[in-house]
């Protein structure tokens, strides 16, 4: 690896880490930003030709989202966490910054031109920030018309990816129409509760298959797509399941569970016809047991663990 690789990747954890850390908003800002100036050039570098417009498209997405959560977010946590119109100006500029619906027009059109490991940071490690950002506002924010606001949103998302993974044939856009959907799930158990057992799941299961696309192993990558479903024993799982129990006990939930029992459904059916395609693709006489066996003993063994 390059040096200058290493150095970009050290900004990017730095800031990362900073902006999960520090009281000070502007300080986390700052940090996030650090964090991204540590990513685009790592998108760039990894291949000029293939990506140039995505990175370019990437950027300005994000540069616009960063300037428009500065105001409102030190308003908000700096000044008073009274105002309603900061909150929600606040909101969403997260919205776009994590592309969640109605914001979500640009995560595929972007995806489709980045190399399948970057996705790793653009899908996973740089949406911490921001989702940090949102969690502390839950935490602070009163208001029941927001709260509203966040039911509508993340069950939009849910619906969203979904129905936009029906169309997919190119496993780059299935994963980012995969993320606007987790990412409304991560919403959703942001204000219900268990919002940390998704974002490790979720997290361990985007890597394990972007770590599994580049075996080019059919049967690790049909066990990638069963994992991203939620089903038992895999990761997502305990995410999920989580999510349903708390709300269970809330009375404003209805809107929320139709939303992921429809996404479910929709995304199930996604997730088994990729599988099926790489079942199709693995060889009928080397099915590779061992390697199926591990991978569901993985996924098992982190569930134990979890509970």
């Amino acid at each position: 690896m390059p040096w200058i690789s290493c150095v970009f990747i050290m900004m990017f954890s730095s800031g990362m880490c900073f902006s999960l850390l520090l009281n000070s908003w502007m300080l986390s800002w700052l940090s996030m930003e650090l964090m991204m100036l540590g990513l685009y050039p790592m998108m760039y570098m990894s291949n000029k030709n293939f990506c140039s417009d995505s990175v370019m498209k990437y950027f300005l997405i994000q540069s616009l989202a960063a300037i428009t959560m500065f105001l409102p977010g030190y308003i908000y946590f700096s000044l008073s966490n009274d105002q309603y119109f900061a909150i929600i100006c606040l909101y969403m500029s997260i919205f776009l910054k994590l592309g969640l619906f109605p914001f979500h027009s640009w995560v595929i059109p972007v995806m489709v031109g980045l190399p399948v490991w970057v996705m790793t940071f653009t899908l996973g490690l740089a949406k911490l920030p921001p989702m940090w950002f949102m969690y502390s506002s839950l935490s602070q924010n009163s208001f029941s018309e927001s709260m509203i606001l966040n039911v509508l949103i993340s069950g939009g998302s849910m619906l969203t990816g979904s129905l936009l993974m029906i169309g997919t044939s190119n496993l780059r856009a299935m994963l980012g129409a995969s993320s606007i959907s987790h990412t409304g799930w991560i919403l959703a158990s942001m204000m219900y509760g268990g919002s940390l057992n998704y974002i490790v799941t979720y997290l361990s299961t985007l890597f394990i298959v972007i770590v599994w696309v580049y075996t080019l192993d059919p049967i690790l990558l049909m066990w990638g797509m069963l994992s991203f479903s939620g089903l038992p024993p895999f990761m997502l799982f305990i995410g999920k399941i989580s999510l349903l129990k708390n709300l269970m006990y809330s009375i404003d939930s209805f809107f929320l569970i139709n939303m992921i029992i429809i996404s479910s459904i929709i995304s199930l059916y996604v997730y088994m016809k990729f599988s099926f395609f790489f079942f199709l693709k693995s060889k009928p006489l080397k099915v590779k047991i061992f390697s199926s066996a591990l991978s569901l003993s993985l996924f098992s063994g982190i569930i134990v663990f979890f509970y």
